[in-house]
């Protein structure tokens, strides 16, 4: 095994499972959060796992590549049934490297000396041991805080958060409270913490930069949203936009868009009866989009896309 794939794994399993909590993200793992990081997901796995969905999800999820069946076996970590909570950051949507904090049981020890026999270097950085690549210093390190806290991402990242935790640095207040609202309200979550209009990558297309660049879109100053899991699936967003004015255009035009796609009856039965479920609105200077469905109904819609997905790779590979 090479080390880039050790170092790389936390970020791979949670870019994996990372699909879902009925009390606010751990205040250690928000506080790690870089604060130069402009989008943030975060899953409670352990409300996921308890989910009709989550169970749908895991029993379709099949990690047994070589490279994974050997991590777990010489680690002792199986991500499926010890990982417990994990937020992942980047600096925009076009990051490469995210930045990932991770909450489960883990064995530090067992870790670093796998590192070290595959090549890795194990070394300390204020009073925590860091794994990396000796070959490649871009590629990512991890840390063990704790038995129970791990963080990946690039080098310059990790040791920053060693700082932040070792000095006491708080989270930023008005951030702590957004994540504070979401994650207690969703299993699986998202927060912006700058206009949507400034995370997007150049792209060539022109249509694409006029809809970023349009009005409506500069008026986002800032977005949240999640999903919570149960026997009812709950799905829900807010646009903090500039002015009241700015939330009523959002409204309008998303209300526009939807009564398009009904029109179209994309989507099956299932799509209509999620969208007849669909609440928009505007309060203030805030734009609101929630949404209800049975379970079986969105994994219904989940093998669908799947479906279309696996479509779209078949065209594309011919």
């Amino acid at each position: 095994m090479q080390f880039r794939r050790l170092a790389q794994a936390p970020s791979i399993f949670i870019l994996t499972l990372i699909a879902g909590r009925g009390v606010a993200a751990d205040p250690a793992m928000v506080d790690l959060i870089p604060p130069e990081a402009r989008i943030i997901l975060g899953a409670d796995l352990d409300q996921i796992r308890d989910s009709p969905f989550g169970t749908f999800i895991l029993g379709r999820l099949k990690i047994d590549s070589p490279s994974f069946r050997r991590f777990a076996e010489l680690t002792g970590f199986d991500p499926g049934r010890d990982l417990r909570e994990a937020i992942v950051a980047t600096d925009g949507i076009d990051s490469r490297e995210p930045f990932v904090i991770l909450r489960g049981s883990f064995d530090p020890g067992r870790v670093a000396d796998l590192a070290a026999r595959e090549g890795g270097l194990v070394s300390s950085y204020g009073g925590a041991t860091i794994l990396s690549n000796p070959k490649d210093p871009r590629s990512p390190a991890a840390s063990f805080l704790s038995n129970s806290l791990l963080i990946a991402g690039p080098p310059a990242a990790v040791r920053a958060a060693v700082d932040r935790r070792k000095n006491s640095v708080r989270a930023p207040a008005a951030l702590v409270s957004r994540l504070d609202e979401i994650s207690g309200r969703y299993h699986a979550w998202a927060v912006t913490n700058a206009p949507p209009a400034q995370l997007a990558p150049k792209v060539n297309n022109p249509n694409v930069n006029s809809a970023l660049n349009g009005k409506i879109i500069q008026g986002i100053e800032h977005m949240a949203g999640g999903v919570r899991f149960g026997a009812t699936v709950e799905m829900g967003a807010q646009a903090a936009t500039r002015s009241p004015e700015d939330a009523r255009a959002l409204v309008n035009v998303a209300q526009f868009f939807v009564t398009m796609i009904q029109g179209n009856g994309a989507g099956g039965a299932e799509m209509t009866r999620l969208l007849e479920s669909m609440r928009i609105a505007a309060d203030g200077k805030t734009a609101e989009f929630t949404l209800t469905t049975p379970a079986a109904d969105f994994e219904k819609l989940f093998k669908t896309a799947g479906g279309a997905a696996r479509a779209r790779r078949v065209v594309l590979t011919r």
